[in-house]
């Protein structure tokens, strides 16, 4: 498996002000802002535009922390 930069993954470990968890395939959490986000991809405009209706624990929506989780494919060092 490919080596990861630790310094260049440990500063989105360090933000806990995000407002969004986006959880990559190889399981780094970067905790970021929903609104810098949809700015930057209209993907993830489309996602962070649809409301979470029920956080409860029958909802397919994971939460982790408070913060809504969004899985992504690709690996952290993308």
């Amino acid at each position: 498996p490919p080596t990861l930069n630790p310094s260049r993954t440990q500063k989105f470990h360090s933000t806990t002000d995000g407002d969004t968890i986006v959880y990559s395939s190889d399981g780094i959490d970067f905790q970021l802002f929903k609104l810098l986000l949809s700015l930057a991809s209209p993907v993830f405009k489309d996602m962070v535009a649809i409301p979470l209706a029920d956080t409860s624990a029958e909802s397919p929506h994971e939460i982790r922390d408070g913060l809504p989780i969004v899985p992504i494919s690709e690996e952290s060092r993308t």
